[in-house]
């Protein structure tokens, strides 16, 4: 078994075949009837799981080898290639990951969103009253989050409210369900069931797709650069120094977890700077996961 964890394209196509089969499961299970649908969606999240799983036991081979005596002697090439390897699957997965929550996430139409913390729903935000009892003001809602309107909408309207990532928060079911339809629906046009959210932590979901864009694309521009530095081959000049198998790991390494981290820090941003347009909005996602 050992012989195959060191072929070196075992791990991507493992992991891209997991990845890539989740994905398509999801998709095709918009296209059958419910309990299949159902079913499909397991199979997604099973499929998904292992995917991760092949994912970190990938990264544990390539960044955890063992240390050899010779190794300042020996050039290392093949662990090297590796963890590249990973870093530039890792960026392809990480934009599987933006398409997931649309397909493989999704519950059915009938099931409400999770109880958790964490949450990826349609709904619109219950803006609080302008002043408590004791006097004192309430914060605006940003002007890009979608606000629960104060009367219903006219019944020929149909509305899809935009994807928000709640985290914290009251979520009450705006409709969408048997016995509450949503305003437009006939028995052969319908949409995800839709919600209201009332306080806690509240980030519209593109936000965080333009902040993993930002991210994605700059590791993919600090990678070559260390590939290049770190080749056996290259000389090295006084502004760009041999980059050695420890430095490169610790280098790819930093950049994965910046990747990681750049939609914690957008949803950060986006409350710091409370944006008042959707065009300022997606450039602070952008922008925070590319200064990452």
């Amino acid at each position: 078994m050992k012989d195959w964890f060191e072929r070196p394209y075992f791990f991507p196509l493992l992991t891209g075949t997991l990845f890539s089969l989740s994905i398509a499961v999801g998709v095709a299970a918009a296209g059958i009837g419910e309990g299949g649908r159902d079913v499909a969606h397991t199979v997604a999240k099973i499929l998904l799981a292992l995917g991760f799983l092949a994912l970190g036991g990938w990264f544990l081979h390539a960044f955890t080898q063992a240390d050899r005596p010779e190794a300042d002697a020996v050039c290392e090439a093949g662990q090297r290639a590796s963890m590249f390897r990973f870093a530039y699957l890792f960026s392809a997965f990480s934009f599987a990951l933006l398409v997931l929550p649309f397909t493989a996430m999704l519950r059915s139409a009938e099931s409400p969103p999770d109880a958790g913390p964490i949450r990826l729903i349609r709904a619109c935000v219950v803006v609080a009253p302008p002043a408590s009892a004791l006097g004192a003001s309430s914060p605006a809602t940003a002007a890009p989050l979608e606000r629960c309107p104060e009367t219903p909408p006219p019944a020929q309207e149909t509305i899809y409210y935009p994807w928000l990532v709640a985290v914290g928060g009251v979520v009450g079911l705006e409709c969408g369900l048997k016995g509450n339809p949503c305003p437009g629906w006939t028995d052969d046009k319908k949409g995800p069931p839709m919600y209201r959210v009332q306080g806690g932590f509240i980030v519209p979901f593109y936000v965080v797709v333009f902040a993993f864009v930002g991210g994605v694309v700059n590791l993919t521009r600090r990678v070559p650069e260390y590939q290049k530095r770190s080749s056996c081959h290259f000389a090295g000049t006084a502004t760009e120094p041999i980059v050695t198998l420890l430095e490169a790991r610790e280098f790819v390494i930093f950049q994965i977890m910046q990747l990681l981290s750049s939609p914690f820090i957008a949803m950060v941003a986006f409350y710091a700077f409370e944006p008042k347009t959707i065009t300022t909005a997606a450039l602070i996602g952008f922008f925070a996961g590319f200064a990452t």
